[in-house]
């Protein structure tokens, strides 16, 4: 009765002030009038139960008293009244304070012990939250000084927690089945194998399979938040868009032209601008932006960023840039149990150049992957950047993929070297992108990745034809730290 009554009392505000409000703030602003909400109990003064609050109590006696939440923040009520006169000066003043108004429940509270014939009081031991789980000081003196005898009870649940078991799916034929027509390049030319699903594969087979097999895709949330996807977004964008404008006169980018873009006022501003514009705001090029505090702070570090990659890549000027964010694929045929298949795997590189080895000094066409959080990767071996496990350098797998395809499609026979640009530690001076392998204390800078491409070729092919073999168990992945934050946490039933 009490939400119905709020409810109308709202639509009737609503309509007479005629406001039109979306649903989740309408949601939102529901739930802020039923958590403040306050639900008086009536009852029968004859017979029966009487439920009330301590104040309803004054003057009357009860044979049998029970107390609930006789916890200490509950009885006395913790927290001070919302006033501006501070307590010193109610203090001196003789106003009430908090220790009269304790003083005053103190009083009710004993007054209702004084006759009673049988009392039960209650509080939860647990810690959770604020609360510490305590007994009020009011039950605590009651147990020093009380003359009756005090039974004292300790309550808990009998149930034992029930044990999740993980989904786990044997891959049917039809499975099978449906990956092929999902990704044989002979009925769908365009479907190809991203790194990402190939990361997904490594590390968790379950989420795969809810993503790629069922087709379970995340619920889109439209929100006006800058997540950490939407960072890495924002800022791929800005570098895009700086080196678009940087190569209109070519595709070598000159020690001048990066000084000058640093130097103009307001143009890497503007450049951070337009990348909000364009896929956070979606708005036109001749629009304003009105950004919040939070966004604003966000556009400041992207530009920080920014400026901290021209800086790095003006000590490697003059670079030949070949094509920021450029789209590359590769068709691998492979042997399956119902016979050859053709499938591609490919992605956009976030970026592709041409520079001058400085410690070699040979030209070097580098493979970059712009990321804008998390910590440096190495890999001991090829061997375990395709073995699923805790550390498995899902990053390093990402920028191998993409220069095996380079160095398949290349024609100049330049040196291909698989970086992973850190945009927050590209600001020191003797920073490499350079990815490091081999066993530790004997890392090696990869600048060139054909020792490494054999090996990684047949990996990468043996994954491929196992992903399209029945019969194998679909198995969630070995670190539930990754579950955490899964879209399809619900449907696993993985403890976490």
């Amino acid at each position: 009765f009490m939400a119905y009554t709020l409810v109308g009392r709202l639509v009737n505000l609503l309509s007479s002030q005629h406001i039109d409000m979306g649903i989740s703030t309408l949601r939102r602003l529901l739930s802020r009038l039923l958590d403040a909400a306050r639900v008086p109990f009536h009852g029968e003064p004859a017979v029966g139960v009487q439920v009330m609050g301590v104040l309803e109590t004054r003057n009357l006696d009860f044979r049998h008293v029970l107390m609930l939440s006789t916890g200490e923040g509950n009885l006395p009520k913790a927290g001070a009244e919302s006033s501006f006169i501070p307590y010193n000066l109610r203090k001196a003043f003789h106003l009430t304070t908090i220790d009269h108004r304790n003083a005053v429940y103190a009083y009710y509270f004993y007054r209702l012990m004084q006759r009673a014939e049988q009392i039960t009081l209650t509080y939860n031991s647990s810690a959770s939250g604020t609360n510490r789980g305590e007994m009020s000081r009011f039950m605590l003196q009651y147990l020093v000084q009380a003359p009756q005898p005090v039974e004292r009870r300790f309550l808990q649940s009998g149930h034992l927690p029930e044990h999740l078991i993980p989904t786990i799916f044997v891959k049917t034929p039809e499975m099978v089945n449906r990956l092929r027509l999902a990704y044989d390049i002979d009925l769908r030319p365009n479907a190809f194998f991203s790194p990402s699903s190939l990361n997904t594969y490594l590390d968790c087979q379950l989420k795969f399979f809810f993503r790629y097999i069922a087709r379970l895709r995340p619920q889109d949330q439209v929100t006006a938040d800058v997540d950490s996807a939407m960072f890495g977004t924002l800022f791929h964008s800005a570098a895009e868009l700086a080196y678009r404008r940087l190569m209109e006169h070519g595709p070598i980018i000159r020690g001048i032209d990066i000084k000058q873009l640093l130097k103009e006022p307001g143009a890497i501003q503007g450049i951070v601008d337009a990348a909000f514009r364009e896929n956070l705001f979606k708005l036109a090029k001749d629009r304003p932006i009105n950004y919040t505090g939070t966004q604003l702070v966000i556009a400041r570090v992207i530009a920080t960023y920014l400026r901290q990659l021209l800086q790095a890549d003006l000590r490697l000027a003059p670079i030949r840039m070949e094509n920021p964010e450029q789209a590359v694929k590769y068709v691998i045929e492979l042997n399956t149990d119902f016979g050859p298949l053709r499938v591609q795997v490919g992605g956009i590189i976030d970026r592709m150049d041409v520079v001058t080895d400085p410690k070699t000094g040979l030209l070097t066409r580098r493979i970059i992957d712009y990321k804008t959080g998390g910590k440096e990767q190495r890999a001991e071996s090829i061997e375990q950047i395709f073995t699923p496990d805790k550390k498995r350098p899902g990053r390093i797998f990402q920028t191998f993929l993409y220069a095996d395809i380079v160095s398949r499609q290349q024609v100049d026979g330049l040196p291909v070297s698989p970086c992973l640009l850190l945009i927050h530690k590209s600001a020191a001076e003797n920073y490499s992108p350079v990815i490091m392998m081999g066993p530790p204390r004997k890392k090696q800078p990869v600048d060139n990745f054909l020792p490494y491409r054999e090996e990684f070729r047949k990996r990468l092919r043996t994954l491929l034809e196992e992903i399209f073999q029945p019969g194998q168990f679909i198995t969630p992945c070995a670190d539930p730290d990754r579950c955490r934050y899964c879209d399809y946490r619900s449907i696993c039933r993985r403890k976490v």
